[in-house]
């Protein structure tokens, strides 16, 4: 009895933030506390008797993230590194402020994986393809983290056969201050054959503020359509009439 009103107050916590945080953004602080409640989920459910280690730095705790980025690792970790194990299996959860952004390490004592089977994963993690209904997991974190920040962050993994694995998850430094910056960019190409018209589009607008980012500029729409297979951008403002094609 005692157990399960344990475990519906530790289900409480987690679903809390996976359902009722407006937005994908959340503090560190919270996605921490969120993956505290899944780690005390785990313990219930298996039965086990495992070690976990946090060693947070204090001041990334108010910087933003995109939520659910800690908790599949380490559903990962304990699955594949240390489920198996009957005594002694240790997760260790490391976060830190590094020169690029924000960096956790997650890291289980488990069997690790050999050089062909971490080429394996790597390899899986590098696909780009994202497709919300078969990305799950890891790489479903791996995506996400890329798609909102960009190549330069991501999910990866260092791993030796009978030594463990640590996952390596980058994100950039972000605080509440700088909320608006998180959301995707949709890029705009600007078709205008007057460049002072242009410039006025440009600078009469907060852009950035508002979700858009001036990717392309064209003077005439064959040079528009050259772009657009370029670029790939998501909205076209053009003039009505431009002399050559309309």
């Amino acid at each position: 009895y005692e157990q399960t009103e344990e475990m519906i107050a530790v289900l409480g916590d987690y679903f809390k933030l996976c359902v009722s945080t407006a937005g994908e953004f959340v503090t560190i602080r919270e996605e921490i506390e969120n993956a505290k409640s899944y780690l005390q989920i785990l313990a219930i459910l298996y039965e086990k008797n495992f070690e976990v280690q946090w060693e947070t730095d204090p001041d990334i705790l108010d910087a933003r993230t995109i939520k659910l980025i800690l908790q599949p690792v380490i559903e990962n970790a304990f699955e594949h590194g240390i489920r198996s194990m009957k005594q002694g299996g240790r997760i260790r959860i490391t976060g830190r402020r590094t020169e690029h952004g924000v960096e956790f390490w997650v890291e289980d004592n488990g069997r690790g994986m050999t050089e062909e089977r971490l080429k394996e994963v790597t390899d899986y993690m590098k696909d780009s393809n994202y497709d919300p209904a078969r990305s799950v997991g890891t790489k479903n974190v791996n995506l996400r983290i890329r798609l909102y920040y960009g190549e330069a962050y991501g999910l990866s993994y260092e791993s030796k056969e009978g030594m463990g694995t640590r996952a390596v998850i980058r994100i950039p430094w972000e605080t509440g201050a700088q909320k608006r910056r998180l959301e995707i960019m949709y890029k705009i190409m600007l078709v205008e054959d007057e460049a002072i018209i242009r410039r006025g589009i440009k600078r009469g607008v907060k852009w950035e503020e508002n979700g858009f980012e001036i990717a392309a500029e064209a003077e005439d729409g064959e040079e528009a359509l050259k772009l657009l297979e370029e670029t790939g951008v998501d909205v076209i403002l053009t003039d009505v009439k431009m002399p050559g094609m309309n």
